[in-house]
């Protein structure tokens, strides 16, 4: 893992929302031969997002990453059997926005967007230690919100991270929000249900095939050479990402 969430060859092991280890989505990721590194809840916050891997965790690099305080210790453990230094967040995930989103930055290959003012201190001080560019946005859930193509592109359903993104040079697809599924919100984001799963490939959650703007995100992705996986012909639903670790 040079660059965390772009893998440069097939995924061995993704991060998953323990609550799904049973479902559709799991199974036709185990299908493509891909093993599952279950994600078990933080407790302080609200249930929804509690297991999502993109609220308790961040990889740095293939050697390192960060973790939350108050992560589960599964997760904790799980991650130190996969051979990661652990490196333990000063800032533990809170109860509701914006102190539950304090390890949800949404890298890109040298960039990083979050609304710096809540993220982890010690995960600061390691993006800035590997010259990553931080670039403040007001959207707190930029992982969540960012499905990443490559080192410069990405789709979104922020206007916000949308306009950061081109004014720094790199390239992006602004899509309508909502046609993702998130229980007890009104809606999730595009980044939550996405992952790459190797170079070319991104994996998403479900079908899109109802939203207004499919159309322009599979011409987007079509024109960047990389293949959209459907998980299932289910409705997309976001589960915190799907990150990978090996």
């Amino acid at each position: 893992m040079k660059t965390p969430f772009i893998p440069e060859d097939r995924v061995r092991l993704i991060a998953i929302d323990s609550r799904y280890v049973d479902s559709p989505i799991a199974s036709a990721i185990k299908k493509l031969g891909i093993k599952l590194f279950p994600v078990y809840p933080c407790q302080d916050t609200y249930q929804s997002i509690n297991c999502h891997p993109d609220i308790q965790f961040h990889p740095l690099d293939e050697k390192n990453i960060i973790v939350a305080p108050n992560a589960h210790p599964r997760n904790i453990q799980g991650l130190k059997d996969l051979k990661f230094n652990i490196i333990v967040g000063k800032t533990p995930v809170g109860a509701a926005y914006p102190q539950n989103i304090c390890y949800n930055v949404g890298r890109i290959g040298r960039y990083a967007f979050h609304d710096f003012r809540y993220t982890d201190p010690i995960l600061i001080m390691e993006l800035k230690k590997r010259q990553i560019k931080l670039i403040q946005v007001k959207q707190g859930y930029t992982k969540c919100s960012m499905a990443i193509l490559n080192h410069n592109t990405f789709v979104t359903q922020d206007r916000g991270i949308y306009r950061a993104a081109i004014s720094n040079g790199l390239e992006a697809l602004l899509m309508s929000p909502g046609g993702i599924e998130l229980p007890g919100h009104p809606y999730g984001f595009i980044g939550g249900a996405t992952g790459l799963i190797g170079e070319n490939e991104l994996a998403i959650t479900g079908s899109l095939k109802n939203h207004p703007d499919v159309t322009f995100l599979e011409n987007f992705v079509n024109n960047h050479n990389i293949k959209l996986l459907a998980l299932t012909n289910n409705p997309c639903i976001d589960i915190g990402s799907l990150i990978y670790l090996k």
